[in-house]
């Protein structure tokens, strides 16, 4: 019975574990002309939802640039 125990608990503890990872947060910022520029940030020990919305911080709109963040899956 401890056997069953203890294997059901290593296996829930790599699974709370392997849903916090590293992503990549992709920025492309572009104005009115055909030049963008994009930039990458790695967040680092985060699940992915979490992930998401901190990468959504990063979208802005400054008169004619805007700003769009994802997530590189």
């Amino acid at each position: 019975m401890k056997k069953v125990i203890l294997s059901v608990a290593a296996i829930a503890a790599l699974g709370i574990t392997s849903c916090r990872k590293a992503y990549t947060c992709k920025c492309e910022s572009s104005g009115g002309g055909s030049t963008s520029v994009v930039e990458r940030n790695e967040l680092s020990k985060m699940a992915l939802g979490d992930a998401r919305a901190k990468c959504d911080e990063g979208d802005t709109k400054v008169g004619t640039i805007t700003r769009e963040c994802e997530i590189e899956l």
